[in-house]
């Protein structure tokens, strides 16, 4: 078992805190399963999960993009930029965890079909939250070329609408939509994985304002049995600015492929 991403409901150091994360696990030879874990501190396994079934079929069965602790719940992106959260504690037994799902669908996007989306982060930015979206140029394996930010709304009670969904054999309703910012107003974005933080350039960063990140290409490759053969790559880093003009700076000291890992950045470097 492996550990793809993972978050945090708190400083570890405080009494009660929980993990949750992205795990990849080898259940039998040859294949490799993809899926959500909790953890408590002090517990010696990571244990599996009991989603409780809800009257919509549970988003959990679509891949998961990644994850936030945000407003005292768990939020789990999924690859069609809806949510999953986990506004009740999770409930620990001996040989499982039980969650109580909370489904968000969003309204589809307008406006991306010359999008090639390498990956979708969630960030916290003033006390709401964001899904920066980060994109390449048409074919997938050409370096990150610009982002997107949005901001999670709630669709009127005139808006909200019921809709087939993909897939499944249900109704759903669409209950919240994905509003572009048109500017970061002075916002710092440093995405990645579980992981990603904001700043305020105005707290003596001037110049500073944009959207940072590592190169994260390899998330979607499996791990066990790939890393030992496969090299992480480290060519795409660096600092997207909105601009005028938008561009992408590559201020991240160079790095040669990785055996072992995803390439990381100290704090001194940032």
């Amino acid at each position: 078992m492996v550990i793809v991403a993972a978050t945090l409901s708190c400083q570890p150091t405080e009494q009660g805190c929980i993990f949750a994360g992205i795990i990849e696990s080898s259940p039998f030879p040859g294949g490799v399963k993809r899926q959500t874990a909790f953890w408590r501190m002090g517990y010696q396994v990571v244990l599996p999960t009991n989603w409780e079934w809800v009257a919509t079929t549970p988003l959990m069965e679509e891949p998961v993009e990644d994850l936030i602790y945000h407003n005292e719940a768990f939020h789990f992106l999924t690859e069609r930029e809806h949510i999953v959260a986990c506004e009740e504690p999770p409930v620990f037994h001996e040989d499982l965890v039980e969650l109580i799902p909370i489904n968000m669908y969003f309204q589809p996007r307008t406006g991306n079909d010359d999008e090639t989306v390498l990956a979708r982060y969630l960030v916290e930015s003033r006390r709401r939250l964001l899904m920066v979206v980060r994109l390449t140029s048409r074919r997938q394996h050409l370096p990150t070329s610009a982002f997107r930010v949005f901001q999670k709304e709630e669709l009127s009670s005139d808006d909200v609408k019921e809709e087939l969904y993909d897939n499944y054999a249900g109704v759903i309703q669409f209950q919240y939509y994905w509003s572009e910012l048109p500017a970061l107003e002075g916002r710092m974005l440093f995405v990645g994985r579980g992981c990603s933080r904001s700043y305020e350039a105005a707290n003596g960063y001037p110049g500073m304002e944009g959207v940072y990140f590592l190169d994260d290409q390899s998330f979607h490759k499996p791990i066990i049995g790939d890393a030992p053969n496969l090299p992480y790559r480290c060519s795409d880093n660096g600092k997207w600015s909105e601009g005028p003009p938008q561009e992408v700076g590559r201020c991240f000291p160079a790095r040669g492929p990785s055996m072992y890992s995803r390439p990381a950045v100290s704090n001194a470097e940032i």
